[in-house]
């Protein structure tokens, strides 16, 4: 009797507490989603860039950061995040965290605009999404732009809800989340400024001052880094390596927000159409259910990509899928909407099981990928440790593999190319390789005189000079100078050229 009185009580439990129990799992899982291969997964060069930079002082960070294009803030965090360790599971568990509580700003302000169903799918779709999973495990700033962006529109919603009473408090948080937006990304303030949106829905005195209070706050307190903007904007101009968009990109950008590139066709195709007909089937929920909120949230999706790619024409090319991420958010809430509302009719299941799909197929190639601009540098760094001593020059073709192979293991006996002038790659300022703590080489003349000599390049980059019918120029320079005496070996996508060894 005992027994059976207490398994009703257990089971009575979970009945009374089973949104939170499944929220609970979803959270979990999102959590062990993210964690997967963390530490193992191979970094890429904006990543070193970012430990490189993180590791100097503040002042050096300054620096570095006005001769690149982003913002300090996130380096700044990193910086303190790296007086524990080093470690590489370590270094992304810093925005593994930021990515976690975004998704917590998520559900709230999915909450707060629909209805507690709405937001634990929201809550889910987040999540379990590649793009999310993607960023929480990069040492770049973009999880740390959308938990701004974010924050600042789930704490303007509770600033202008008729039931709120700590208006101060709110603005405040909506003031210190927009900041952490604009001191994040230069771009920040594009998903900031979508919140105006709500002026062609609301009118009033009172909430044009709800907004517009905190908007200035956050243009005072970001006036410090504005004034140094003029130079990053140059710096913009002159080494952006993205072209005018097109179709193509648009298409690109879907599949980017929505799951993980580079996949198989037929994969990408699957997807693709999963996320047309979720597109299609949005919009005729839009028209049918003619509801204002649906309509503004939609204006809050399409605004940053649609400025972006109008910036791309009139400015320079800035229509990157990770500057409007916030625009993932919008959808997630919008197609969780209409999946909560279509509930009984089964084609709101049928749309939640797709999205599902679209992560199933997407996270294997994410966690397996080890391709550029994520080779293998780690296998590298312990191939020139036993293979070469301390003695032997190792010179690589470019940044994009000599910081990457130098965060797993720091050597002098390493250099690297500078990028042509004026190139598409040409985007690491002198000052900011001062802040790095390594200068790039302009040639390779004083190392002819070794013995030996080691040459890392890119298979990627040995195609492309052979598509144009010519002889990659540094390895013409060491076929004259050691004759056979050269070795190749493949490692991956990377190749190495070992001189001097009969």
């Amino acid at each position: 009797m005992v027994g059976r009185e207490s398994s009703k009580k257990y089971i009575e439990f979970i009945k009374q507490k089973k949104d939170k129990l499944l929220l609970g799992l979803i959270f979990v899982i999102g959590i062990v989603l993210r964690c997967l291969w963390i530490d193992s997964r191979d970094i890429a060069y904006d990543d070193a860039f970012s430990y490189f930079l993180a590791r100097s002082d503040l002042n050096t960070i300054i620096s570095g950061t006005l001769a690149d294009t982003m913002p300090p803030l996130y380096y700044y965090l990193l910086h303190f995040w790296m007086k524990i360790s080093t470690n590489l599971g370590y270094l992304r568990l810093l925005n593994t965290l930021i990515n976690l509580f975004t998704a917590i700003l998520v559900y709230k302000l999915a909450k707060q605009l629909f209805s507690g169903k709405t937001a634990s799918i929201a809550f889910l779709l987040f999540l379990i999404s590649p793009f999310q999973i993607y960023h929480s495990q990069e040492l770049r700033m973009y999880s740390l732009l959308l938990m701004g962006q974010a924050g600042f529109f789930y704490a303007i919603f509770k600033t202008i809800s008729l039931e709120n009473k700590n208006y101060k408090l709110w603005t405040l948080l909506a003031v210190f989340f927009g900041t952490v937006s604009m001191y994040a990304h230069n771009l920040g303030f594009i998903g900031l400024l979508s919140i105006n949106i709500i002026l062609l829905f609301k009118r009033g005195n009172s909430i044009f001052q709800k907004l517009l209070v905190p908007q200035l706050f956050i243009l005072l307190l970001s006036t410090p880094w504005l004034f140094l903007l003029p130079q990053q904007i140059y710096k913009v101009q002159h080494a952006f390596w993205t072209v005018e968009p097109g179709f193509l990109d648009i298409i690109q950008s879907l599949l980017t927000l929505f799951s993980f590139l580079p996949m198989p066709i037929i994969f990408t195709a699957i997807t693709l159409i999963i996320i047309i007909q979720s597109i299609i089937i949005l919009v005729v929920y839009l028209f049918r259910n003619k509801n204002k909120k649906n309509w503004m949230i939609f204006l809050f999706l399409i605004l940053p990509p649609i400025l972006l790619f109008i910036m791309s024409y009139l400015i320079q090319p800035v229509f990157v899928p990770r500057i409007f991420i916030s625009s993932s958010v919008w959808f997630f809430l919008l197609i969780s909407s209409f999946i909560a509302e279509s509930w009984n009719k089964g084609i709101g299941k049928i749309n939640l099981v797709l999205f599902i799909l679209i992560s199933c197929i997407s996270l294997p190639f994410f966690y397996k990928f080890n391709d550029f601009p994520r080779s293998p540098f780690k296998e590298l760094s312990g191939f020139i440790q036993t293979e070469y001593n301390d003695n032997t020059p190792i010179i690589h073709d470019n940044k994009l593999s000599f910081f990457p192979v130098m965060f797993h293991s720091e050597t002098e006996n390493q250099y690297y190319l500078m990028d042509i002038q004026g190139s598409p790659n040409d985007t690491l300022a002198y000052k900011s390789q001062l802040a790095l703590g390594y200068i790039a080489m302009e040639n390779i003349e004083k190392f002819l005189n070794e013995d030996k000599l080691v040459f890392i390049t890119f298979q990627k980059t040995l195609d492309e000079y052979q598509s144009i019918g010519v002889t990659h120029p540094i390895l013409k320079i060491l076929e004259e100078r050691f004759k056979q005496e050269i070795n190749e070996i493949t490692i991956g996508d990377l190749i190495v050229f070992s001189c001097g060894v009969k």
